[in-house]
């Protein structure tokens, strides 16, 4: 299966989150765009905070001599990634821009 392109994780995060009244009830009360606007990037990053837990939740085991939950870190990951390019797609942040910052923290030097 060929990978995905960040702007094709931005398109499908965008389509797979809908995002209106029925989905989000609250919607139905913020009449203001950015209030809107607010409520739907704040919503987003509790998602990917949902997903930084669920990676806690996988490697804290470890710790304790568990193993690790292969499938489930990927699907973490995913959720990672998703989540970020949603996010971005929130903010107004373009799928080239996320890749020019990727682009430019790998150029960056190598700290301890």
């Amino acid at each position: 299966m060929k990978a995905l392109t960040l702007d094709e994780v931005r398109a499908m995060a965008v389509s797979h989150f809908r995002t209106d009244e029925v989905n989000y009830p609250p919607l139905a009360t913020l009449w203001m765009r950015n209030a809107r606007h607010d409520f739907l990037l704040k919503h987003a990053v509790l998602h990917q905070q949902k997903a930084v837990g669920a990676l806690a939740g996988l490697v804290e085991p470890l710790d304790h001599g568990g193993a690790l939950d292969h499938n489930g870190l990927l699907v973490a990951i995913r959720k990672t990634i998703v989540n970020a390019m949603e996010i971005a797609a929130v903010a107004g942040i373009a799928s080239d821009e996320v890749e020019a910052e990727i682009g430019r923290w790998a150029r960056e030097p190598v700290t301890a």
